[in-house]
């Protein structure tokens, strides 16, 4: 059984840090018409040189991400088969530093195309080195089986959650203390079906 949604997700993205002497800065992904992503292409962030919004350079992880000029958007489909269950993956890469601490937000809409109020799951986590790209196929067009991404569900979970049909704000809870020992370099936002939430995932930072 296959299932596919449209899921529309405002997200942004805020990188809160704080040293020893309380000092607090805050860092926003916006992906509003931005020049350097094609909206011709099946996977706007594969480009020979990792581009580079607003201070911080993307990578494609899982599949391909769209851009349509004002959102990215990540494909998925639910499936009882792994090889029919599709999700689409990416990394920001972020200067994290040992003993700061950090908060995360994302502010997403989910949209029900099947209108069975079934909505997508987005799963982050933070790792220090990029997956091998023979496992992950990062070069896909759209979105790719689990077997190319579902690695990422075994990585410690910052903060996962299922969207709904409105304009909601998902903050991490609590705050993320940056370890001195693997240090993360790299947000990995995963856009999936989930166990029941089939969908086609549309999402915008």
């Amino acid at each position: 059984m296959k299932q596919s949604k449209f899921l529309l997700i405002t997200v942004c993205v805020c990188f809160m840090l704080s040293n020893a002497k309380s000092q607090t800065n805050t860092f926003s992904i916006n992906y509003q018409n931005i020049n350097i992503l094609s909206t011709s292409v099946c996977n706007a962030l594969n480009n020979s040189t990792p581009p580079k919004i607003g201070g911080f350079y993307h990578y494609p992880i899982s599949g391909g991400v769209n851009y349509d000029g004002t959102e990215l958007i990540l494909n998925t489909q639910y499936s009882f088969t792994s090889s029919d269950n599709l999700g689409t993956a990416y990394a920001i890469q972020f200067p994290f530093k040992a003993g700061y601490l950090y908060q995360f937000s994302i502010n997403a809409k989910g949209v029900d195309g099947n209108n069975s109020n079934n909505y997508p799951t987005v799963f982050t986590t933070l790792y220090d080195i990029l997956p091998d790209p023979n496992t992950s196929n990062p070069t896909a067009c759209n979105a790719v089986p689990q077997t190319n991404w579902g690695f990422l569900l075994s990585y410690p979970v910052l903060y996962s959650f299922q969207t709904i049909n409105a304009f909601t704000t998902y903050n991490s809870p609590g705050t993320y203390t940056a370890p001195a020992t693997k240090t993360p370099k790299y947000l990995f936002i995963l856009a999936y079906g989930g166990a029941v939430h089939p969908i086609r995932f549309k999402l915008k930072v």
